[in-house]
């Protein structure tokens, strides 16, 4: 997608996802609410190197739960990503969880999956293959090398796997199927073309072209016995064309629910092994902030009540972003006096967490309960004063949207690694 396109994309989901966002309610700022608040949460130490021990009290919120969604109100805050990582290191070790998801493309994270089983795979490349910019940091690097340990002299069944859920891209999957039909002489000259125009230039091929490979491709799948992997890379190709020659609006009400519909299948397929899905606070939500689009969080809910998601949340401080050319680390000020992030920088704690479920008949949790703003950022800047207030919040109810939430006062940003291609 050429770079304009791109950026008038984004500007139009931003502007969708926040359509109805106004004033929060009025500055809470009772030394009661703040008292609770004290009460209530459970400090957290994000200084720290490896100590995900201190998760343990995620025991009494997440108890038996078999799917948990982790969320960021940014994509390049490097705190977010250190403190989902390490409650996914505590999820592993004492929850017996076995499948991690990015929202990254499916396919993307095939290397990286292979690195952490011990494979002879350079850990830079397999990281820069994800192809999310997101992802492509030291703290995802130093997540893999402790997974690859962790895996070590264990059992298949017993190994902890990666997948990325997206499929707004058919790149990571062409070259198996292609594999696949050559072995079973079923890849014809037109179809591979097509398939090649998928994999390195989707962009720039035409909506009609796209449909005609996408013909050709199902009809030589009819006669033929895939496994399992094969028909859901079948499908990714299937959505990211759909995604593709979709309108803007339709590409952003389609996103989330073929998400939705990979983790099911990640899910059925590793067994319903129990699995941490890592994405935006937008996609992990449980409920929509607009009637029109449901997050994936929401269809997820819908199928496995047992879902649990911690949303992220902060008060200001440093963000990477990817539309800034050569300073991609901005700053934001301190959030708006009305919205939670503003109410929870008064804590006493500079991070920590918050269970919604744990909190009683409480004012705090009427206020939780009350819709309002909160930051929501990809991966993009835009201005941080008032006139882009629907670009920098969402306003929603907290705890409808999320069973708990991490929150910091500080944001620092993401380390990129930048490597060679393969």
């Amino acid at each position: 997608m050429k770079k304009k396109s791109f950026a008038k994309l984004f500007i139009i989901t931003l502007l969708f996802f926040n359509s109805f966002v106004a004033r929060g309610s009025e500055k809470p700022d009772s030394l009661l609410l703040l008292k609770q608040l004290n009460s209530a949460a459970i400090q957290i130490a994000m200084d720290s190197t490896e100590n995900f021990e201190q998760f343990s009290f995620l025991d009494k919120s997440i108890k038996e739960s078999r799917i948990i969604g982790l969320g960021e109100a940014t994509h390049g805050t490097h705190d977010f990503v250190k403190g989902n990582t390490e409650i996914i290191k505590y999820l592993i070790t004492h929850k017996n969880f076995k499948v991690v998801v990015f929202e990254s493309q499916y396919g993307g994270t095939d290397l990286l999956n292979k690195y952490i089983k011990g494979e002879d795979v350079k850990l830079n490349s397999a990281i820069y293959n994800i192809g999310f910019l997101n992802l492509m940091n030291y703290d995802i690097l130093n997540f893999a090398k402790w997974l690859r340990e962790y895996n070590a002299n264990k059992k298949q069944e017993k190994q902890v796997v990666l997948y990325g859920c997206d499929s707004q891209s058919a790149r990571y999957v062409v070259d198996d199927l292609m594999k696949f039909l050559d072995e079973h002489q079923s890849l014809s000259k037109e179809l591979k073309e097509g398939m090649i125009d998928l994999r390195d230039n989707m962009h720039k091929t035409s909506h009609k072209q796209m449909k005609q490979t996408l013909k050709l491709l199902e009809r030589s799948f009819k006669s033929l016995n895939a496994n399992d992997e094969i028909m859901q890379r079948l499908q990714i190709v299937i959505q990211s064309v759909d995604l593709a020659t979709s309108s803007a609006l339709g590409r952003i009400l389609k996103r989330d629910q073929l998400m939705s519909l990979n983790c099911k299948w990640i899910f059925n397929y590793n067994h319903q092994n129990k699995m941490a899905i890592y994405a935006h606070n937008a996609h992990i939500a449980k409920t929509s902030d607009n009637s029109m689009k449901k997050p994936m969080g929401q269809y997820i809910s819908q199928l496995y009540p047992d879902f649990f998601v911690i949303g992220t949340g902060f008060n200001q401080g440093t963000v990477k972003v990817q539309n800034m050319g050569k300073n991609p680390n901005q700053t934001y000020k301190s959030a708006i006096d009305n919205s939670y992030d503003f109410f929870f920088t008064q804590c006493k704690y500079p991070a920590f967490y918050l269970d919604f479920g744990l909190l009683n008949n409480t004012e705090l949790k009427s206020y939780v309960g009350i819709k309002n703003l909160s930051r929501n950022i990809g991966t993009g800047y835009f201005i941080d004063n008032a006139a882009n207030v629907q670009l920098n919040y969402r306003k929603h109810v907290l705890s409808k949207s999320y069973d708990a939430m991490l929150y910091i006062k500080e944001s620092t940003p993401t380390r990129l690694i930048f490597t060679e291609k393969l």
